[in-house]
């Protein structure tokens, strides 16, 4: 295979790649099913601080 942009996970035949999408099917739809409650979490004006404010990852060791 040759590709400027190879996959993250490549998956290898049929039964790979339907386990794959009904897996992700599956946490689209409770994803979805709970979208209200995760959003009710949300921090009061978490999209304007967030972009007012990068956050910066550290990694320690």
């Amino acid at each position: 295979m040759d590709s400027k942009e190879p996959p993250r996970r490549l998956l290898l035949g049929g039964d790979a790649l339907g386990l794959a999408l009904e897996s992700g099917e599956e946490r689209l739809a409770e994803a979805r099913q709970w979208a209200e409650v995760s959003r009710s979490t949300d921090y009061p004006d978490a999209s304007a601080s967030a972009a007012a404010k990068p956050v910066e990852m550290t990694r320690n060791i």
